[in-house]
């Protein structure tokens, strides 16, 4: 039992020190630190105790044994023996690292700190000392080693975080109020002001930045702040290329100057090489205009050339005014059948027969199906093919009053025929369409309403 305690107070002991020397030393070199750690509990623990064991069993020549007699069991009265020596070298040393780590701590608490410092360890030693004092009477000075753990114990804890004095966070804005009111030169004071308290604040150096490229329209002072800032050590890589880019922007936006705007990404290229910045920086440079000329161009708005648009999609040549009577137009159309009969791939008389029943003959749904043959004929251009499409749809909304067919007709004009006249035009009809839809709807709804209000009104 004895053994097993001393074992686990040396592993408790050994934990706690580590711990505590691991957040004092381990900032600067750690590995050197615990190398350091464990030559130290060598020289501390492992090589006292082995000399208790070589002195208890009288192994050292010239010495006697201070166990004499050691009686029938000689192995189990050394191991108890060194168990209760393991408990106080252990506790010692424990004791006299941690006195040592607090020493270091107190040392390293800057003067803004010192009151602090002072009144933890007066608090805090005076409520324990009463507690260390009753171990050492219970125990003897055996116990002395656990007894100054204890005390020192919560002393290292409180002063560990004293070690540095809290960063206090610029706040900016009042810097900010000021500048939504137009009052720049008092938001630079206030800025200013800010970070003579926290110098290092990247927030605060762009928003001066800002102020002078922005609202003061001095160029040179805000790049002179931010290359000032990204040479800055605690200024990272990725603050330093949101910086330079920041600085890109204002070159082209006030200065129309794209090569201080090259060189300000070629810097993020030799600052930060073979990194995604560099990447970036390069992606932006590649796509900045040459010149102040061309920095200009593309600023202007792009023309982009439309179809004349006409009234409404209509067939082409052969398609003119009605003329003569409706016998005429019966001859003429007998005379294009006799044509087709002989030649059906005679487009002019398929064309012109469509014509004739469609405007004479009143025939719409006959010209369709001429039109739709046309379509279907082999080896005709797509540009004709898209005006006899318009005329079909001009027909099946004129004539036939099938809205429906007229849109899917449309809608066919506009899909297979996308870069001509009639395919926008044909657009431009759908358009229509669907504004007169919702008319409609509109006034349908205000008719059903009123005669509701009227009844109401009656009532």
């Amino acid at each position: 039992m004895t053994v097993f305690a001393s074992l686990l107070l040396l592993a408790g002991n050994t934990v706690i020190v580590l711990q505590f020397w691991e957040k004092l030393m381990g900032d600067d070199e750690p590995a050197r630190g615990k190398r350091w750690f464990w030559k130290w509990y060598l020289k501390g623990v492992a090589a006292p105790l082995a000399i208790w064991i070589l002195f208890s069993a009288g192994a050292l020549p010239g010495l006697p044994s201070l166990l004499k007699p050691l009686g029938p069991n000689p192995a189990t009265r050394i191991v108890n023996a060194s168990a209760i020596a393991l408990i106080v070298i252990s506790s010692y040393w424990a004791a006299l690292t941690l006195s040592w780590l607090v020493a270091a701590v107190a040392a390293r608490i800057p003067e803004a700190n010192r009151s602090e410092w002072r009144w933890l360890f007066v608090t805090r030693g005076v409520f324990l000392a009463p507690v260390a004092w009753l171990v050492v009477d219970y125990t003897g000075w055996m116990g002395a080693g656990i007894a100054v753990t204890l005390w020192l114990l919560p002393i290292a804890h409180g002063a560990l975080p004293l070690r540095t004095v809290p960063r206090k966070s610029p706040i900016y804005a009042a810097a900010i109020a000021k500048m939504k009111f137009g009052k720049y030169e008092e938001a630079e004071w206030e800025v200013i002001r800010q970070l003579e308290d926290c110098d290092d604040d990247f927030q605060g150096w762009m928003m001066l930045a800002e102020l002078y490229a922005c609202h003061f329209h001095d160029l040179p002072a805000a790049e002179r702040t931010l290359r000032e800032l990204c040479s800055q050590p605690n200024v990272t890589p990725s603050e330093a290329g949101v910086a330079l880019h920041r600085l890109a922007d204002w070159q082209l936006q006030y200065a129309d100057d794209p090569l201080g705007a090259r060189r300000a990404l070629e810097s993020i290229c030799t600052s930060f090489p073979g990194t995604h910045l560099d990447r970036m920086a390069r992606i932006r440079i590649s796509r900045l205009p040459a010149t102040t000329e061309e920095l200009h161009q593309s600023r202007e708005p792009r023309k982009i050339a439309l179809p004349k648009r006409t009234p409404v999609p209509k067939a082409a040549a052969p398609m003119e005014e009605p003329r003569g009577t409706k016998a005429e137009a019966l001859a003429e159309a007998n005379r294009s059948t006799a044509a087709l009969e002989a030649n059906p791939d005679d487009v002019p008389s398929r064309e012109r027969f469509a014509w004739l029943l469609a405007e004479q003959l009143d025939q719409p749904g006959l010209a369709i199906d001429q039109l739709q043959l046309l379509i279907v004929m082999p080896g005709q251009p797509p540009a004709r093919q898209a005006e006899w499409l318009a005329r079909i749809a001009h027909l099946q909304l004129r004539d036939l009053r099938d809205e429906e067919a007229g849109r899917s007709t449309l809608r066919r004009l506009v899909e297979e025929f996308r870069p001509s006249r009639e395919a926008f035009e044909a657009q431009c009809r759908l358009h229509l369409l669907d504004v007169e839809t919702r008319l409609r709807s509109g006034r349908s709804a205000g008719a059903l309403a009123a005669p509701s209000t009227s009844a109401t009104t009656r009532d």
